[in-house]
């Protein structure tokens, strides 16, 4: 009768073995989950506190261009806006989601004559910054050919490249 209460322990042993690996697991997986998702909210938390601090000056320089087209320094100021979110979309800080709010923005900005205009006269001020002139003059000149080859202007396509 000795041996059936041992085959019991043992089999209890064994449960109990079970079960705190189980456990053991469960709260692995527990505490890789809430890493993921305090990153996620981290990050989601950072974009919208990017998105706001620049939708005021967006904003500003927006209504700047519309009322004084002739002054290439609301022009410069609102270039190196885009360049501010270029950068910031570059180093992933911005993500498509927000980018895609301003990319109407910044196509109807690149398509105006005004900022056709102005732009030979801010592109040097951003010599140091060649991968945004390269961005910058190729959307240019997609804007250019598409608008040729349709007869009207094109909407530039700005959606970003991953950096080189």
């Amino acid at each position: 009768m000795a041996q059936p209460t041992k085959w019991i322990a043992a089999s209890d042993k064994t449960m109990l073995k079970q079960i705190l690996n189980f456990v053991e697991l469960g709260s692995l997986v527990i505490g890789v989950l809430a890493v993921y998702f305090a990153v996620r909210n981290n990050t989601r938390q950072l974009g919208a506190q990017i998105f706001l601090a620049y939708s005021d000056r967006v904003w500003t320089i927006r209504r700047a261009a519309i009322f004084d087209t002739r002054n290439s320094e609301t022009f410069a100021a609102a270039v190196f806006l885009v360049f501010e979110l270029f950068e910031l979309k570059r180093r992933g800080y911005v993500s498509r989601s927000i980018w895609s709010i301003w990319d109407n923005d910044i196509a109807d900005l690149f398509r105006s004559d005004a900022f056709r205009e102005h732009w030979a006269g801010i592109r040097p001020r951003l010599k140091n910054h060649p991968h945004f002139l390269r961005w910058v003059d190729g959307q240019l000149d997609t804007s250019r050919r598409s608008g040729s080859e349709a007869g009207t202007p094109a909407v530039p396509s700005l959606r970003l490249q991953e950096p080189e």
